[in-house]
């Protein structure tokens, strides 16, 4: 996810209310790069579209610079109209901050650290064959302290370890591991 893109979304005026939500969706779905491949039943379950509705609201946001190919295989590929060039790229952060991170996709969920979060699962994208999204992250001024919180966390869900970092437990369950570990890790 990448916030020039969910901005795009947000930013748009004089498109209907299926068309904005689809275009958050659609901001929402691209990582570092402009474009995504989107599920065409996901995203009708996530705007609450039914499938004509999607392919009006993908037409209309083509007045809006969005470039669509053909819906083949329940997929649709989609081009918005922002360019990496036109926001800066992300600094890392000179402080020692950071971001405690979770990760999902096909049923998997990844807990790790990152100081760029976002770049992160960027990076993470090439490497895997099904599509990732970052599904939340805990900022913190101490990367120190984050660590704390991830090897505990990796602790006491060892019995869900699929591989690493990856564990095979949903967003909300990760969520609600870090939200605990978190309250209970000094400042």
């Amino acid at each position: 996810m990448s916030m020039e893109h969910t901005a795009w979304g947000l930013k748009l005026r004089g498109v209907s209310p299926a068309a904005k939500l689809l275009a958050i969706y659609i901001g929402e779905c691209c990582t570092i790069e402009s474009s995504v491949r989107i599920d065409i039943a996901a995203a009708c379950e996530w705007v609450g579209l039914s499938p004509a509705e999607f392919g009006r609201a993908l037409a209309e946001l083509a007045v809006h610079g969005v470039d669509y190919g053909d819906r083949r295989d329940g997929y649709v590929f989609v081009q918005i109209p922002v360019k990496r060039h036109d926001f800066p790229a992300p600094s890392k952060p000179k402080d020692g901050s950071g971001a405690l991170y979770v990760v999902t996709g096909d049923g998997k969920t990844k807990i790790g650290i990152s100081r760029q979060p976002d770049v992160r699962v960027g990076a993470l994208q090439t490497g895997v064959p099904f599509r990732l999204s970052l599904a939340f992250s805990l900022e913190d001024k101490s990367i120190r302290r984050l660590q704390v919180i991830e090897q505990e966390t990796h602790r006491r869900l060892a019995s869900k370890r699929l591989s690493g970092e990856w564990f095979g437990i949903s967003a909300s369950d990760a969520f609600e591991m870090v939200k605990i570990v978190d309250a209970e890790t000094p400042r």
